[in-house]
């Protein structure tokens, strides 16, 4: 059975990451802490070390680390580039694919604060925000759409899943 992965305690500091993330995490696997993970941002590898409520020392850690990774599924890397090559999966893929999540939902969290509105002529990525003071309440939207300049074809952020708000972002 695969294991399922979750980063919790995340810290990711913006303003710090250069070349790749930076940020540290706790990385559980299959609901239990296993290791402290993190990038210092200056494009070098993930740290991975065991989590101290794991009672592992470091050649036990690296033992369960191994038999983790065997069970992760290659990944292609550069797909549709002529550098595309299959690549053995990895914690440190595993920590990057949960922590660009991360980022996202933290993203469209910040969106939503403010009633977000996509156009059908705007490009991925764009989208309009009402101000501040015009809190994303089922009353307030209403009385948007009832604005002689609404389009009818608008989409309003605040009313789709996280999911369907990826699709525009």
């Amino acid at each position: 059975m695969p294991h399922t992965f979750e980063l919790k305690n995340i810290k990711h500091a913006e303003f710090a990451s250069q070349e790749t993330n930076c940020y540290n995490a706790t990385l559980y696997v299959d609901g239990k802490p296993f290791a402290q993970v993190g990038n210092e941002g200056h494009g070098g590898c993930d740290f991975e070390y065991a989590d101290p409520r794991t009672g592992l020392d470091n050649k036990a850690f690296y033992e369960k680390y191994k038999a983790i990774t065997a069970t992760l599924p290659s990944e292609v890397a550069y797909e549709g580039t002529s550098r595309e090559f299959t690549m053995e999966g990895s914690i440190e893929g595993v920590c990057s694919n949960l922590l660009t999540e991360w980022l996202i939902n933290r993203d469209i969290k910040k969106i939503l604060k403010r009633v977000s509105v996509v156009r059908p002529d705007f490009k991925k990525g764009e989208y309009a925000q009402y101000p501040a003071s015009v809190k994303p309440t089922p009353e307030n939207i209403a009385k948007l759409r009832a604005q002689s300049n609404w389009k009818s074809d608008n989409i309003v952020l605040n009313e789709l899943t996280t999911e369907q708000v990826r699709e525009y972002i």
